[in-house]
């Protein structure tokens, strides 16, 4: 699992202060079905982990399981995300 830094983190979809399989859970079933599986607004302010210039695609997903992966893949999660950014 990897710990938030200072304010929040980039990626933690479920809002549990860190990242793990629930977030890459909680991506997947927002990205198929959006409407029935939809982030909390919590989790929707912190699901952007490559740009802030997007929307929450499956780019932020395969970004973050990379950072999951054992050992941890580029590219990394950058704190991007409105929650992060105070906005």
């Amino acid at each position: 699992m990897f710990e938030k830094p200072a304010g929040a983190l980039c990626g933690d979809a479920v809002v549990d202060q860190g990242l793990n399989a629930g977030d890459v859970t909680a991506f997947r079933a927002e990205l198929a079905n959006p409407t029935g599986a939809p982030f909390s607004s919590d989790g929707a302010r912190r699901c952007e982990v490559i740009s802030s210039a997007h929307v929450c695609s499956v780019v932020d997903l395969t970004v973050l399981r990379r950072k999951l992966a054992a050992p941890s893949l580029p590219p990394g999660i950058s704190q991007v995300c409105p929650a992060a950014l105070g906005t």
